[in-house]
C-alpha cells in the first residue's frame, strides 16, 4: 500500500496510557499491533513480536488490564532485534476471540469493529499497526493476503490518505506467497 498524506499523520507514537478517552481506543491500539506482528492459535498460544520495545511494553500493559485471567509477559529479544511477549494463564477464550475477529482462513483481516469505528479509533488501530512495523518506510506498508490488504486500504482511505495497492511476488519457502505493498 502506498499513500500520500491528506490529513493527520499516523507516524507519531502516542502515549497510549494517557490516551484514555475510551478503553476501546486503547484496545484498538493493541489490535493494530496484533494485526501487524501478533499470532495466536490453540496450539502455539498468543504472542506479540515487535522491534519497538516501548510499543511492546505498552501492549503488555493494555493486555494485562483488559484480560484479568491472563498475563502477557516479555520473554526475549531475538537476534534480529525483535522483542517477543507471550501470554499465559486462561487464554483459550482470548485466542478464540482473536481468531474469530482477525482471521479469514490463514491470513489476517482488519476486524469489522475497526472498520466500523470512529475516526479516532481507526487512527488508534493504525498507530498500533504502524509503530510495530520493524521496517518502517514513511509511506509504504506490506501485507500478506488480499482481504487484509483491502481492509488496510479502506482504513487508510477513511483516515483521508490517498492509497493505491501494488501486488508483488516475493519468494518464500513455498514460492507462492503474494505480498501487497
Amino acid at each position: 500500500l502506498h499513500w500520500t498524506n491528506k490529513g493527520d499523520n499516523i507516524s507519531p507514537l502516542i502515549d497510549i496510557l494517557k490516551y484514555t478517552s475510551k478503553i476501546n481506543d486503547i484496545t484498538l491500539f493493541l489490535y493494530g499491533v496484533f494485526y501487524r506482528s501478533g499470532q495466536c492459535s490453540l496450539e502455539t498460544g498468543f504472542s506479540l513480536s515487535c522491534s519497538n520495545i516501548i510499543v511492546l511494553k505498552k501492549c503488555i500493559q493494555i493486555f494485562n488490564i483488559n484480560y484479568v485471567h491472563a498475563r502477557l509477559e516479555f520473554i526475549k529479544k531475538r537476534e534480529n532485534g525483535v522483542y517477543t511477549a507471550k501470554a499465559s494463564g486462561n487464554i483459550t477464550s482470548i485466542i478464540l476471540n482473536y481468531i474469530n475477529i482477525f482471521y479469514c482462513g490463514i491470513y489476517k483481516k482488519v476486524p469489522n469493529i475497526v472498520l466500523n469505528s470512529t475516526y479516532k479509533s481507526k487512527l488508534s488501530f493504525m498507530r498500533g499497526y504502524y509503530n510495530s512495523n520493524k521496517n518502517k518506510n514513511k509511506y509504504i506498508l506490506t501485507n500478506l493476503g488480499q482481504i487484509g490488504t483491502q481492509g488496510l486500504y479502506i482504513l487508510l482511505n477513511d483516515l483521508n490518505f490517498n492509497v493505491n495497492i501494488n501486488s508483488d511476488i516475493i519468494h518464500s519457502l513455498d514460492d507462492s506467497s503474494k505480498y501487497y505493498t
